[in-house]
């Protein structure tokens, strides 16, 4: 059995939230339990304060590769990039799974 945790949000930040993993082909919760995987594996908190471009919209088909090659233009290493594109893949396909990410 799993612990359940109850957030309060603005419903416009919810329904944003929603809708981009949606997009990219998650839910929510697994969006949520892979931060928190993260957050416990790397003990930090990584965002950026950098807006990101809304015109151009995330493929629901973005793969590690992917945002490995994102990260590596953005100017991250290619070990941050390559650690972090390999934890997507695993994401996604655990939650395509329908498996917990183990840590």
């Amino acid at each position: 059995m799993a612990d359940q945790i109850n957030i309060k949000l603005d419903p416009k930040l919810k329904r944003q939230a929603e809708l981009l993993s949606k997009q990219l082909g998650l839910s929510l919760s697994g969006v949520l339990r892979a931060f928190l995987c993260s957050f416990v594996r790397t003990k930090k908190i990584e965002f950026s304060l950098i807006e990101s471009n809304p015109s151009v919209d995330t493929p629901a088909s973005l793969t590690g590769k992917d945002l490995m090659k994102q990260l590596k233009k953005a100017g991250y290493s290619a070990k941050y990039a390559e650690e972090h594109g390999l934890t997507f893949d695993k994401m996604l396909k655990d939650e395509h799974d329908g498996s917990l990410i183990e840590l």
